[in-house]
């Protein structure tokens, strides 16, 4: 024989090893992406204490943290004090690999995989987070942002692909820009309009950075998503009670401060100080009708889902 035969082509080897690596990669980010998104807001330290059960504050053993399987192996309780574990907590583990796993397919495994992975992650917490009811801090979009971007450059430098560079500079000022000019118009974020609006940060660059026909793909897709979201949103505040929050805001009223209040019939997880008819909540694990996604994160991560398929 000439030569020997590869095992695998490029191709299969993608599928086959690339493909799941990617996703148990992002079931395990997508465990350390629930813990920001439970603490961050709360004001608790990413770092330590170890994770714990919310309820009776037991840490939990190595074998509980186990993406996706701890949750199904202890049927969804804690083992301790028999609280419910929140669904969330998988659905973010899952949604994450499976995010990541999109992300190699739609690079094909390339250098700027590991920096579109970050993006991701962002675009995730800031979106579980908002989904809680409540605003994300910005610093957790401009974080994962610049870790997204320290990742390309580093990605660009190895491989020499300048090219890939300007686009994506020119995104990421683009989405910063977008931002400064939301936050101008509502400071406080009390529009249903600006929800979301951290998100911009990692998805101008994502979109800028695969070419001008995905991106204007994406952008057409997200900004079509975008409006059936926010004539969605208004209908439902039209219906809901006068007295079942801020019109929009996504957040019920609560009947006094701190944890362990009331909140739209659910135990309040986190209350902070709101204008309007009272105190926006947030509800970990809730279900109540405060807990949606805003508008414009709809339209966002559609954008770059479209970006991702079309490549």
């Amino acid at each position: 024989m000439a030569g020997r035969a590869r095992l695998l082509s490029p191709r299969a080897a993608l599928w086959a090893i690339g493909l799941p690596a990617s996703f148990v990669l992002g079931a395990m980010v997508g465990s350390f992406l629930n813990v920001v998104a439970y603490r961050v807001p709360r004001r608790l330290s990413i770092a330590a204490p170890r994770s714990f059960c919310p309820r009776c504050h037991r840490q939990l053993a190595w074998w509980e943290n186990v993406p996706v399987v701890s949750w199904l192996a202890l049927r969804g309780r804690c083992r301790t004090c028999r609280a419910p574990i929140s669904v969330r907590y998988p659905a973010v583990e899952i949604a994450t690999g499976l995010v990541f796993a999109g992300v190699t397919a739609g690079w094909r495994g390339g250098f700027p995989t590991p920096g579109y992975f970050a993006l991701a992650a962002t675009l995730v917490v800031v979106a579980v987070i908002e989904w809680g009811g409540i605003r994300a801090p910005l610093s957790v979009a401009a974080v994962g942002t610049g870790i997204g971007a320290i990742a390309l450059g580093l990605g660009v430098t190895a491989t020499g692909a300048w090219g890939f560079l300007g686009p994506a500079a020119i995104g990421l000022a683009v989405g910063i820009g977008a931002f400064a000019l939301l936050r101008r118009w509502d400071p406080d974020a009390r529009r249903p309009a600006a929800f979301g609006r951290s998100m911009l940060l990692p998805a101008a660059p994502w979109l800028a950075a695969t070419g001008a026909r995905p991106a204007g793909i994406g952008v057409a897709a997200g900004t079509a998503a975008y409006l059936v979201a926010l004539a969605v949103s208004h209908l439902v505040a039209r219906q809901m009670p006068a007295n079942g929050g801020e019109a929009g805001n996504g957040a019920g009223a609560c009947s006094g401060s701190g944890s362990g209040d009331r909140c739209g019939g659910s135990a309040c997880d986190t209350c902070t100080a709101g204008g309007g008819s009272g105190r926006t909540c947030t509800v970990d694990g809730g279900t109540g009708p405060h807990r949606a996604l805003p508008p414009l994160a709809v339209g966002i991560l559609v954008a770059v889902a479209a970006v991702l398929l079309v490549r």
